[in-house]
């Protein structure tokens, strides 16, 4: 890899690997920590504390699970296909930054009902939003911040 900083190689390497395990089936052996639900109840987020990278930087990569119901479904179809009338669960990987409230979408890896990779999408250029009070991103923010302080980047 040309001259790219240090944490981008680690984070594409994170990736890479991450996207050959699960499209192996081996993502969905990670342990899921539920941290909350869309306000609509068309999603439920769930976490994977052993896929969190702490960075120096102060933020912290890690996976999530999201579970569509009947309009996430229907919303994902109109928007990319009959291919997404099956989906079931989407994998995130997310960048996090727990001190400013905000976070950046990597990459999703988009999942079937029988666990069939059926689309995926990298996020070349990652753009940081904030993160609403009592939003999914919120849950979240509140389960895994604290993740970093217990096990500090090395």
């Amino acid at each position: 890899m040309q001259n790219y900083p240090l944490i981008f190689k680690a984070s594409f390497l994170f990736f890479a690997a991450t996207l050959c395990l699960a499209g192996r089936g081996y993502a969905a052996e990670f342990k899921w920590v539920y941290y909350g639900s869309a306000s609509d109840g068309s999603l439920s987020g769930y976490y994977s504390p052993e896929t969190a990278n702490c960075q120096s930087g102060g933020t912290m990569d890690i996976w999530t699970k999201e579970v569509s119901n009947r309009k996430n479904v229907t919303d994902m179809a109109k928007t990319f296909g009959p291919k997404f009338k099956n989906l079931g669960y989407t994998l995130n990987h997310k960048r996090l930054d727990c001190a400013n409230k905000r976070l950046a979408n990597l990459g999703m890896l988009y999942y079937s009902k029988k666990d069939v990779l059926i689309g995926k999408a990298v996020i070349d250029k990652p753009r940081w939003k904030p993160v609403k009070s009592g939003s999914m991103g919120d849950g979240l923010m509140d389960g895994v911040c604290g993740l970093c302080r217990k096990n500090p980047p090395r």
